[in-house]
């Protein structure tokens, strides 16, 4: 088994995503999830601990897959989150999970 060093690794190497707009300090992202930690499709503090866990200086972390409508068939789990009520949204924007539960 070969091993790469990492000095001669492109994955930390920095990348530049949207015509130079926003650039990555390494190529390291993490794929998006869906923890089913958000009882009646809102997210709860649990849900901003675990991607504040795993976020890295300068990498890209693609949240969770998000319900856009109640109505997907067949019906969702309701722990999975999505974005079609106010406290959901609310929620997954400001961190703001207080004002729901």
């Amino acid at each position: 088994m070969s091993v790469v060093r990492r000095e001669k690794s492109k994955l930390f190497t920095p990348l530049a995503l949207a015509d130079g707009t926003l650039t990555l300090k390494h190529r390291i992202a993490m794929a998006p999830l869906t923890r089913k930690r958000s009882p009646n499709h809102v997210p709860t503090e649990m849900v901003g601990q675990y991607y504040e866990q795993r976020a890295s200086d300068g990498g890209l972390l693609i949240s969770e897959g998000t319900l856009i409508s109640p109505m997907v068939p067949p019906p969702p789990p309701p722990a999975w989150p999505g974005v079609f009520s106010i406290c959901s949204v609310l929620s997954s924007i400001y961190s703001v999970f207080s004002i729901c539960s």
